[in-house]
């Protein structure tokens, strides 16, 4: 209930937002589009799971540097 609550809010802020959305993807889905067999060649990409290596929490620093300043724990 949460997440429709919140899209509903965004569209009444943003209407003009959801129309051209919507006027996209019937444009892409409906007419003929010059990049329709294009591709972003992600259907080529194969991660590799590499968990790490055996060791402590206690090991692992989430320090960091930012603008002069020390992050205990990097939001960045």
């Amino acid at each position: 209930m949460f997440l429709e609550e919140a899209a509903q809010k965004w569209e009444n802020r943003h209407p003009m937002s959801v129309g051209r959305k919507a006027d996209h993807l019937r444009i892409c889905t409906e007419m003929a589009v010059e990049f329709r067999d294009k591709s972003t060649w992600l259907e080529d990409v194969h991660l590799l799971h590499d968990a790490l290596a055996e060791g402590s929490l206690d090991e692992i620093s989430t320090e960091t540097r930012f603008m002069g300043r020390r992050l205990a724990a990097s939001s960045i």
